[in-house]
């Protein structure tokens, strides 16, 4: 269950091109909007949207006949379209609310999984592909468990709400660094010339609870196993370990670390609150029974979250 201070959330209805073309075609030929919902399954409003959209939708048939090839440009990256459309489906199924920043940070992440070069989820790359699936980014403000406290100027005053029916010891705080001090400039001394900031980083995620509880930190680097730790059990370093190219939190590491915490916190018969920043990352598809999920709104984190102190 996920308590949310933030309001971008998504409702999608899938539609391919060529139905929505159909639409645009039997619309023009008399048929009404109502009437074409009960053809296709659909509710009155997508169809006006559709409507609306003629001009874009068209815009994008005429490329795809242009070209003259089965799939569109952009169809390239099926695999990517493909995934991140099944991973759409099942996040929302679930109403975790997903923005148009969260759907580019995961399609750069399939991209890098897949292998994919010279891929950029671009602005319009990411309209094209919220048009070719009939996705509408809007608030759903009628949903009980996803209202919204900062739409609300004294929503500082509704927090102690959410956080009624934890002691300290059931709320968590999870936050992240990314940085090698020893590598990095010094910021105050002599004069330097020459010198460059290393962009060497590994990122440390820690998760303490208002008690001063600690969970074991997570830790990522670019490898699976330094050679530093060769021979050594990485079981026994007393960090979680996780390895990324880039050394990135990606909400694929995050589920896998938050459906173990979720494991441990069912075992021990705790029900305990996870309060976090708004990052992309943090989206996942986890049936969580023993978390729940506080998403602070988007620029709040330094005055309500401990770990940016």
């Amino acid at each position: 269950m996920v308590s949310h201070l933030s309001c971008n959330y998504v409702e999608a209805v899938f539609l391919n091109l060529e139905q929505r073309i159909e639409i645009l075609r039997q619309y023009e030929n008399g048929k009404s909007a109502r009437k074409l919902a009960e053809l296709f399954y659909c509710r009155r409003t997508q169809i006006n949207k559709i409507i609306k959209e003629k001009d874009l939708i068209l815009k994008e048939y005429e490329d795809f006949k242009f070209r003259g090839v089965k799939r569109m440009r952009h169809e390239k990256y099926v695999d990517i379209n493909e995934t991140l459309l099944e991973w759409f489906k099942t996040v929302r199924a679930k109403k975790i609310p997903v923005s148009g920043p969260m759907i580019q940070h995961k399609a750069k992440e399939l991209a890098d999984a897949l292998e994919i070069e010279h891929f950029s989820a671009s602005n319009g790359w990411i309209d094209r592909f919220r048009i070719r699936n009939n996705i509408t980014f809007r608030s759903l403000c009628g949903e009980a468990a996803d209202v919204d406290p900062s739409l609300c100027e004294n929503w500082q005053e509704r927090l102690p709400l959410l956080l009624a029916g934890y002691d300290d010891e059931g709320i968590f705080n999870m936050g992240r660094n990314g940085t090698l001090f020893y590598k990095s400039m010094i910021q105050k001394s002599e004069e330097a010339r020459g010198g460059q900031i290393s962009k060497e980083r590994l990122t440390i995620c820690f998760c303490v609870s208002a008690a001063g509880e600690k969970k074991k930190p997570l830790v990522i680097w670019r490898c699976q196993r330094p050679r530093c730790f060769k021979g050594k059990d990485l079981n026994r370093l007393g960090v979680s370990w996780y390895d990324n190219k880039k050394t990135w939190m990606t909400s694929s590491i995050f589920e896998e670390w938050l459906v173990n915490f979720d494991k441990k916190m069912r075992n021990q018969g705790r029900k305990v609150l996870l309060v976090l920043d708004n990052a992309t990352c943090h989206a996942h598809g986890a049936q969580l029974k023993n978390i729940k999920l506080l998403i602070l709104p988007p620029n709040t984190t330094a005055l309500h979250q401990n770990f940016s102190h």
